[in-house]
């Protein structure tokens, strides 16, 4: 999303995935996805910013603590899911009025796709996550208003993608139809992903 490139264009296809060119297995929650070469086949946006002279801030955007093409954004906050919106939130405001500010900012909050991935999008549950977030986009704007910054930056609000409630009355168990030994797993949330065998 922030490179302006399909995914099959600019590498990053899912959390886990394998690259054939590199063949090595790629997911999120290793710390190899802080080497760099999984990064580069595109340029993101804080990069291109930066080029231009302009400073970047990200608040744990995902691929903001790689260092990407030789750099990293100007400030950046290594990603640690403990720390709370609003901590977030303030460094951010930090940035954007320091002595020597921002004029890109990054945000990135796990939900609702943490819980929607577990419960699934059309679980009740999920009514009072999608009410914390408006509480916590609420919140946004009134620290913005604070800071003199509301009406002067502009906020883009989106998703990295979209869910659709699986059931357990439309699993396919893949163990019916093929061979456990010809393939490998590569992801499996919630549709799982293969890579056949070498000749399969």
């Amino acid at each position: 999303m922030v490179t302006g490139l399909y995914a099959e264009s600019h590498g990053i296809v899912a959390n886990e995935m394998y690259d054939p060119i590199l063949n090595e297995t790629f997911s999120l929650n290793k710390m190899h996805i802080h080497n760099s070469k999984f990064w580069e086949e595109a340029s993101p946006i804080w990069l291109t910013n930066q080029g231009e002279g302009h400073k970047t801030g990200a608040a744990m955007w995902p691929g903001t603590d790689v260092k990407i093409h030789g750099v990293f954004p100007t400030y950046y906050m290594p990603y640690n899911e403990s720390v709370s919106f609003e901590d977030r939130v303030a460094r951010l405001i930090d940035w954007f009025t320091s002595e020597e500010p921002i004029n890109f900012g990054l945000l990135y909050w796990e939900q609702p796709d943490e819980m929607g991935h577990v419960l699934g999008p059309e679980n009740p549950l999920m009514g009072p996550i999608i009410s914390d977030i408006d509480k916590k986009l609420g919140y946004l704007m009134s620290e913005l208003k604070k800071a003199k910054l509301w009406g002067v930056i502009n906020v883009i609000i989106t998703s990295d993608h979209g869910m659709s409630q699986s059931s357990s009355e439309r699993l396919i168990e893949l163990d019916q139809y093929v061979n456990r030994e010809l393939y490998k797993v590569i992801d499996h949330s919630p549709a799982v992903a293969i890579l056949p065998n070498e000749g399969r």
